[in-house]
Order: structure tokens, then C-alpha cells, then sequence
């Protein structure tokens, strides 16, 4: 009887994982995204500590797709998915939509969110340059913190998130 229960246990703890996981990156996907998502602002209106987030979008994905081909659109998708399965111990990575991820950061201020950020943005660059891809690959990250639980985060991270592409466009003066 225990190895049955095991055997139903494993089962499920399977189909969990295929339900709640993007099969092309590793990471998390939407839908387990917004459930932890939703579970965390709520926590914080509770019991108020920081929440943060980052929106992580790859810069001239489509250019990717289209010049060198799906495949490498795909191994690109999976090494951002890589590299953000290296994060932090209760760290949320998802993937949110085709070229979009999501990082939800609980219990972190906007500072951490930064250094979490840059060490994301390095990590991306040391991975592509050891696999020699015909491209760089880069991200824009964009950051937000509430204190509240307010669920305006995934916006206010959005909009920091073409902030920083603006930004980036811009040359320095």
C-alpha cells in the first residue's frame, strides 16, 4: 500500500510539474506565475515587507528568429531559462509570454531588485559568450517594488522595463 501511495504521489508531483512548468526554458510558466504571484501581494498586504519584480523582455528577439533562424530563437529562449533557474532560493522565474520573463523577488527591496538585475544581465553575457552564438543577446530589465502588496507591480515593472529600453536606445550624451 505505501509503494501504491508512492507511486500515485510521484504521478501527480509529475503532472505538477508539466502543468506548472514552461516545457522550452525549465522555468515556471504563467499560470504558476500568477497563482505565487497573487499568493505573494496578498502575504504583503498582511503582513507588509517589499515586494519586487522584474520583467525581463530579450532585446531583437523577432530579428533572431528571423535571421538566424527558430532554432536559435529557441536555444536563446532556453538559456535566459537557464540562467534564471540559477537565481536565488525563493526567487519565482517565469516565463510570462514568448520573449518575456518575470522574476518575483519577495521579501526584497528595490536595491536588491537592482543587484539581483545586474547579476541577471552578467550571467546572461558570460552564458551566450561560452557558447559562442552568432548574436549577442541582451535583456531589458525592468524593476519595481511595492511595500503594500500592491497589485500594480506587474505594471509599474512593465513600465520600468521600456524605460530601460528607451534608455538604451538613447546615446549617452
Amino acid at each position: 500500500m505505501i509503494a501504491a501511495s508512492l507511486d500515485v504521489l510521484e504521478t501527480q508531483t509529475n503532472l505538477l510539474q508539466r502543468v506548472y512548468q514552461d516545457p522550452l526554458t525549465g522555468v515556471f510558466n504563467r499560470l504558476y506565475f500568477e497563482m505565487v504571484y497573487r499568493q505573494t501581494l496578498y502575504n504583503a498586504q498582511r503582513h507588509p515587507r517589499p515586494v519586487s519584480l522584474l520583467l525581463l523582455d530579450i532585446n531583437n528577439f523577432k530579428r533572431i528568429n528571423d535571421m538566424l533562424g527558430h532554432e536559435t530563437g529557441d536555444l536563446v529562449l532556453q538559456i535566459v531559462g537557464q540562467v534564471l533557474q540559477q537565481g536565488r532560493a525563493g526567487d519565482v522565474p517565469a516565463r510570462y509570454g514568448g520573449d518575456e520573463f518575470v522574476v518575483l523577488l519577495p521579501d526584497t527591496d528595490k536595491t536588491g531588485a537592482r543587484v539581483v538585475a545586474q547579476r541577471l544581465q552578467n550571467a546572461l553575457k558570460y552564458a551566450t559568450e561560452q557558447l559562442a552564438l552568432p548574436c549577442a543577446v541582451t535583456v531589458s530589465i525592468g524593476c519595481a517594488t511595492v511595500t503594500n502588496g500592491d497589485l500594480g507591480l506587474l505594471l509599474l515593472a512593465d513600465q520600468d522595463m521600456y524605460e530601460q529600453k528607451r534608455a538604451e536606445k538613447t546615446p549617452a550624451e
